[in-house]
């Protein structure tokens, strides 16, 4: 037997609720807090959120 060390992972899932015009995102956990300190990110994906979120897609 070999010891082995493991990760402890903890997942939340947000929900965005926003996008400001300088680009950071408004995600709002389970418990009802708020994060806006996340730019929306550069590339393919940022324009893929911008627009699911435009067309009002909910995005968790």
């Amino acid at each position: 037997t070999h010891n082995m060390d493991v990760p402890h992972v903890k997942r939340e899932d947000y929900q965005l609720t926003d996008i400001s015009d300088d680009g950071y995102l408004t995600l709002m956990a389970d418990n009802g807090d708020l994060r806006e300190d996340l730019k929306i990110p550069d590339g393919d994906l940022g324009t893929q959120l911008r627009s699911d979120f435009d067309i009002g897609k909910e995005l968790l």
